[in-house]
């Protein structure tokens, strides 16, 4: 099935850029929602199944943005970045309590080598690219993990690792927490009044990053 989709994607990529009179695009396939996107849709970030059944998100976001100071305002969960004090925080980050669907695989469902053999049908399969996966791994699972790694050396690369018992990141992305801490970190969003964020914008803060195809006295033509 990955494959058919694959090659039927590859295939409408070449249709259309010759009808359009360019080149096809290098790479098609992707995993995807993936990170901050996979938020705004309430499911797993890209092949990584849930973290667990109650886990806390959290988000890092600046200062002086308006969304951290409405939020702030109105008494959610809140830390200063790892180095950082409260006081002169120029990164916050804050707690977002997750419950994850009845119906979801969590991150200690998989074994080490269930989630590297994923990794590989996919890459294998559907991406054309090495797809970017976190391996959670059990104290009993790293020389197991090991040996897969240097039998499959030649395609390695998209990988990272960590020790799925306890939290080794001050404030990591993830952090598994009870039924009743999700409860009682869910009440502080309760009663948060999104609407009152126009109160704080004073300027439009969407506008991203832009590369220009024009500046100065060129321009970039493909």
């Amino acid at each position: 099935m990955l494959r058919a989709l694959r090659e039927e994607a590859v295939a409408m990529n070449k249709k259309y850029a010759k009808r359009f009179g360019i080149s096809p695009s290098s790479a098609v396939t992707a995993v995807k929602p993936s990170g901050t996107v996979s938020q705004t849709v309430n499911c797993a970030s890209g092949m990584h199944p849930r973290h667990s059944e109650y886990y806390i998100r959290r988000i890092r976001i600046t200062s002086t943005d308006s969304l951290f100071k409405m939020l702030r305002d109105q008494g959610v969960q809140y830390h200063p970045e790892v180095g950082q004090t409260m006081a002169n925080a120029n990164t916050y980050v804050i707690d977002f309590p997750v419950k994850a669907p009845k119906s979801s695989v969590y991150s200690n469902d998989l074994s080490a080598l269930e989630q590297l053999e994923y990794w590989r049908n996919v890459k294998v399969n559907y991406t054309e690219h090495n797809p970017s996966v976190t391996i959670s791994i059990a104290d009993d699972e790293w020389v197991g993990v090991a040996n897969w790694l240097y039998e499959n050396w030649e395609m390695i690369g998209g990988l990272s690792f960590l020790p799925r018992v306890g939290q080794v990141h001050q404030l990591s992305p993830y952090e598994e927490i009870t039924k009743e801490e999700y409860e009682k970190l869910s009440a502080k969003y309760k009663n948060v009044d999104y609407s009152k964020l126009v109160t704080y914008e004073f300027r439009d803060e969407t506008e991203q990053a832009k590369e220009l195809a024009c500046s100065g006295n060129s321009c970039e033509i493909n």
